[in-house]
């Protein structure tokens, strides 16, 4: 009778024990589980920086290429318009230089003109 009332003693420690052992391993886990979660957030934490900053890498190379296009299609039209004032003052030279051959042409049917009037007035004086 008494081994028994022992035992039982010794049972209940023991399972007191056991239950205390069993709340420790819980807590642990418990506190492993919050580190665990504290380091997934630290990891999730520097990943979005990580895209943070790839996206602001892209963004300014984004934003210089759009720069880049930009002085290039100016650059373009700058061209274009030097090609059109050159054709503009290449036709221009050209309607001048067309206006002085037809104003030396006038002028030499004139003279010509004058000549042959003066031939025709030498002629009839002889």
């Amino acid at each position: 009778f008494q081994f028994k009332t022992e035992f039982e003693r010794s049972f209940k420690e023991n399972g007191k024990s056991h239950v205390k052992t069993k709340q420790a391993e819980e807590s642990m886990k418990n506190e492993q589980k919050i580190i665990d979660k504290r380091s997934e957030s630290k990891k999730l934490e520097d990943a979005w920086k990580t895209l943070v900053k790839n996206r602001d890498k892209l963004t300014n190379s984004w934003k210089k290429k759009m720069k880049d296009m930009q002085l290039s299609m100016l650059q373009i039209m700058f061209q274009n318009h030097c090609t059109t004032i050159d054709n503009i003052d290449l036709k221009n030279k050209e309607e001048i230089e067309s206006k002085k051959l037809k104003a030396k042409d006038m002028e030499l049917k004139q003279l010509q003109e004058l000549l042959e009037l003066r031939e025709s007035v030498i002629n009839q004086t002889k």
